[in-house]
């Protein structure tokens, strides 16, 4: 009898360990997942601002070309790769802001907000066209 009680004891004590250890992994998994979105935002951020900073680059060059094209120095494929690079360029931009909402996404799901009802108004601050 007595082994019986001490038996059921002990698997009392191991589900009770095996649910803290659970716990303890559940919660470094939340602390990872939040720092991983963290680093993702923080990531796309720069990649937007690298993107961004091309795209000013490729259109300083295409308006070059064309000027360059004007006075006959260059000629139409010159030209047309160079709005080709501006193209691509627009392209990086808008990939890396789609990242970035991927990443704020990843975010709101990481630290549990991602179920919750958003707003049904946003503020909104308009500027007058003066």
């Amino acid at each position: 009898m007595l082994h019986l009680i001490v038996g059921e004891v002990l698997e009392a004590q191991g589900k009770a360990d095996r649910f803290v250890l659970t716990q303890r992994f559940r919660e470094q998994q939340v602390v990872i997942d939040v720092d991983n979105a963290l680093s993702a935002i923080e990531r796309t951020k720069e990649r937007i601002a690298a993107a961004v900073e091309s795209l000013r680059l490729a259109k300083t060059l295409e308006e070059g070309e064309r000027f360059r094209f004007s006075l006959g120095a260059t000629s139409v494929l010159f030209v047309n790769l160079r709005e080709r690079n501006s193209v691509d360029s627009e392209g990086q931009v808008i990939r890396a802001k789609a990242d970035y909402q991927k990443a704020l996404a990843l975010y709101q799901w990481s630290i549990g907000a991602w179920g919750k009802s958003m707003p049904s108004s946003i503020p909104v601050m308009y500027r007058s066209r003066d």
